[in-house]
């Protein structure tokens, strides 16, 4: 491995011996980030609390340009507005509370083993005792239900509140699942928090998974965030056009009502949420089969699927 200490610089204004975060939150790009939900997340943070760029990674040295294609404007005779996909570290400091750190940016295309190994050494460096990352995957749940978010860990005894998913899901790894194992072998606390995101809203940007995603932050040791009025008039519309479309799409609203009777066999996944919560959750079989099967056609295909087959998405939300 090369040295992985070349890999990131920090700001030339930034004296790495002044930083200090218990916290570090994570929204790298995951390849399946359904419903945007990384991207949104990190916005809403960036937009709404004070921050700088203290650090970055190298994107010529782990960006595949080719497959991010940065944007670019032609504006009549010329280029300009050039933007390079980047890797950031950020102090973000909310007011009268701690300051954390935000590492943000598309999933790394190359050399991932190094980056997780700087990422180690920038947790060891500036004292962070927690890692949170936050992902979110396409399931078998409806909009009409509160959103859950399963946990994980390197460590299960880091959880502090365990809502674990139902069975033993194989997949293809993503970068920040990889971290949390590298993290975790290196005797580092790391939780990763996955956003239930249904699966017909897996391509629109799903805010309401962005509450739910705040209280497990908050449960787990992380920053505390509260939706403001815009967040909420983006959730509320959300909700509108999706029930709009079940309306006027049979074949959607028969999905979200076979979704729906599954929730309610599983008691709402409330379980998930609930503290001491040992009891194995009811249909938990049939909705680990249902989620294999819908993460296996996501991940093993093509991102462009136009095909015939798939399921219904209210293109009118896009």
């Amino acid at each position: 491995m090369l040295d992985p200490t070349t890999l990131f610089s920090y700001e030339r204004d930034v004296d790495s011996r002044s930083l200090h975060a218990s916290t570090l939150v994570v929204t790298l790009g995951s390849f399946v980030d359904s419903g945007r939900v990384q991207e949104k997340l990190d916005e809403f943070i960036t937009d709404n609390y004070p921050n700088r760029i203290v650090g970055t990674f190298d994107s010529d040295q782990v960006i595949d340009y080719t497959a991010v294609r940065p944007p670019i404007s032609l504006e009549q005779d010329h280029l300009t507005g050039y933007s390079s996909p980047a890797l950031t570290l950020r102090e973000v400091s909310p007011e009268g509370e701690a300051p954390f750190l935000l590492l943000s940016g598309p999933e790394p295309n190359f050399q991932w083993e190094r980056v997780a190994h700087a990422v180690r050494i920038i947790v060891e460096q500036l004292g962070v005792t927690r890692t949170l990352v936050a992902t979110s995957f396409p399931g078998a749940t409806p909009h009409t239900r509160p959103v859950a978010v399963s946990r994980y860990a390197g460590d299960p005894k880091d959880l502090v509140l365990a809502s674990p998913f139902p069975g033993t899901i194989e997949m293809r790894a993503s970068f920040p699942a990889l971290l949390i194992v590298r993290m975790a072998e290196a005797g580092h606390p790391i939780i990763g928090l996955a956003a239930h995101v249904p699966s017909y809203a897996h391509e629109i940007e799903y805010y309401p998974a962005l509450p739910a995603l705040f209280t497990a932050l908050d449960i787990e040791g992380g920053p505390a965030f509260t939706p403001n009025k815009k967040l909420e008039e983006k959730i509320a519309e959300v909700r509108e056009a999706l029930d709009q479309s079940a309306a006027e799409n049979e074949q959607l609203a028969s999905l979200i009502k076979g979704f729906e009777d599954n929730y309610s066999r599983m008691d709402g996944m409330v379980q998930h949420l609930t503290p001491g919560a040992d009891t194995p959750l009811p249909g938990a079989e049939n909705l680990t089969t249902e989620v294999e099967d819908f993460l296996k056609e996501i991940l093993d295909e093509p991102e462009n699927t136009d095909e015939e087959g798939e399921d219904p998405g209210p293109d009118s939300i896009g």
